[in-house]
């Protein structure tokens, strides 16, 4: 059992999975809209996208992993599908990362990363129970 959990100003969320290690992040919407984010925590394919969201997809990875913040975020690209895209070429690739958005209450984006053995179905349904 694998259990993660991510919080922000009046909101506490909480992921567990049997299908492998989770990351689950959560933040106030905008909370990533400041001058410099790019700099810190962007990768440069990922520019022009929602940073908070963005932001929240690659820590829930990152989480999963269990390399968090040890890693450079801008070594890290996720897209909007979502997916984890590239990973810092100087670490090994996490085995099969499952990225999903949380439906939150308005003024929060969320979303929860399962790093998957390879023998597992390539996609989940959305409406699966276990993630």
């Amino acid at each position: 059992m694998h259990l993660s959990l991510g919080r922000a100003a009046g909101l506490v969320v909480a992921a567990v999975s049997t299908a492998g290690p989770v990351g689950v992040d959560v933040e106030p919407a905008g909370r990533a809209r400041f001058p410099g984010f790019e700099d810190v925590a962007a990768h440069p394919q990922e520019e022009g996208r929602d940073p908070t969201l963005t932001w929240v997809r690659k820590e829930a990875a990152l989480k999963a992993t269990g390399w968090g913040l040890a890693i450079d975020p801008r070594g890290v690209r996720v897209d909007d599908g979502p997916r984890l895209v590239s990973w810092d070429e100087r670490l090994p690739a996490p085995a099969r990362c499952w990225l999903h958005d949380l439906p939150l209450t308005h003024g929060y984006v969320g979303a929860v990363a399962v790093i998957r053995p390879t023998e597992t179905p390539d996609r989940v349904p959305q409406d699966s129970p276990s993630w």
